[in-house]
């Protein structure tokens, strides 16, 4: 009287985990996310959570050592502090696609390596790390997308960075050298098209994705007032700490945003567990 469909013999928990020989045509239905979850192939936050304070930690020590290396008791070169708190938003970043195995967190990995590349590059050929950065930018791109748009907030978010966008193209290209200047203007263009694309991807939490990609379009703005407009050691206390949270921001951006069913069932299953 309930309507059940016939039982075909193989129990879709056993389906899902790979308990079960027979073939997959047997399955009431497929595995959704709910199953994934459920079922373990997703991780439990607790150690990832635990990778993300330690790299957060770990992440403003090196910042701190930047912008106070010439103060610290022992001398360390530039390129180790560098390197060191860019390989802590990778690791989150690795954390996130070994939790989620998808698509998205895959995407902001790859990009993530990209900023990683561009700042080894960036302390030897300038222009090389902004080809890198570029590359990076095209992966988020990429990341959000595949999620899909949410086409009412497009205008509103396009007309938002657009005039930023333009305004720092009239205060910064007079003093790019013409030489540079395609590579200028074809980053001020793809990383315009990511922060357009953060806040218009149809996510859950999307605040916390357009926030990260509009810290790393202000970090960027400092970064070409130091290369272009006026250099000067004070440009470093803008770009270090907003580059570096808004790479940590969009690490773990894919765990914020994960499908609404597997936020639910985490949070049943915790409070399962703790009746």
């Amino acid at each position: 009287m309930w309507n059940r469909r016939p039982f075909t013999g193989v129990s879709r928990r056993a389906a899902c985990t790979g308990l079960t020989n027979q073939a997959p045509q047997n399955v009431d239905r497929k595995c959704t996310t709910r199953d994934r979850f459920t079922m373990g192939r997703y991780r439990r936050l607790e150690p990832y959570a635990i990778v993300v304070v330690v790299a957060t930690v770990v992440m403003t020590i090196c910042v701190a050592g930047l912008l106070f290396r010439e103060r610290f008791p022992v001398s360390v070169p530039t390129r180790v502090w560098v390197i060191a708190a860019s390989s802590c938003f990778v690791f989150v970043g690795w954390g996130s696609w070994t939790l989620l195995q998808e698509r998205t967190s895959f995407c902001v990995l790859l990009g993530l390596l990209g900023c990683w590349l561009g700042d080894y590059l960036g302390l030897k050929d300038f222009m090389s790390g902004a080809i890198s950065f570029l590359v990076a930018h095209l992966f988020f791109i990429i990341a959000w997308a595949q999620r899909g748009f949410a086409w009412t907030r497009v205008p509103t978010v396009l007309a938002g960075v657009l005039t930023a966008a333009g305004c720092c193209a009239a205060w910064l290209l007079p003093h790019v050298p013409r030489s540079d200047l395609p590579l200028v203007l074809g980053y001020m263009v793809v990383i315009s098209a990511m922060v357009v694309t953060a806040g218009s991807a149809d996510l859950p939490r999307w605040p916390v994705t357009l926030t990260a990609a509009a810290i790393f379009f202000v970090s960027d703005i400092a970064v070409a007032r130091w290369r272009f407009v006026a250099p000067g050691d004070v440009n470093a206390w803008f770009c270090y700490p907003l580059y570096y949270a808004a790479c940590l921001m969009l690490a773990v951006s894919p765990v914020v945003n994960r499908p609404q069913d597997a936020q639910t069932t985490e949070r049943s299953t915790r409070e399962g567990s703790a009746t």
